[in-house]
């Protein structure tokens, strides 16, 4: 970071840009290395949902049919999967 800025003071802008953005993927790589059980389940199930959501695009469901009978009461004990936006969803999808 700091070398991007000393590269940006000597006017080579493209030297600055680019050790920037080798510093985000490392910070980024890094990041995703923090926790490898917990993003590789949590994506299967958003997938899943994502999968769902291909025949009712509004009703983002785990299952087909609740396994067990629910109220609307309480969102947190609901039958829809409410932990992403469905926008987020939704592009999962479509691709």
């Amino acid at each position: 970071m700091l070398a991007a800025l000393l590269a940006e003071w000597k006017g080579r802008s493209r030297w600055s840009i680019a050790l920037l953005t080798t510093a985000a993927l490392v910070l980024r790589v890094f990041s995703a290395t923090l926790d490898p059980f917990l993003n590789q389940w949590d994506e299967c199930f958003h997938a899943l949902v994502a999968k769902r959501m291909v025949d009712d695009p509004f009703t983002p469901v785990l299952y087909v049919k609740g396994v067990l009978p629910t109220s609307s009461a309480s969102w947190t004990q609901a039958h829809l999967w409410l932990h992403k936006p469905p926008f987020f969803l939704w592009q999962i999808s479509c691709s």
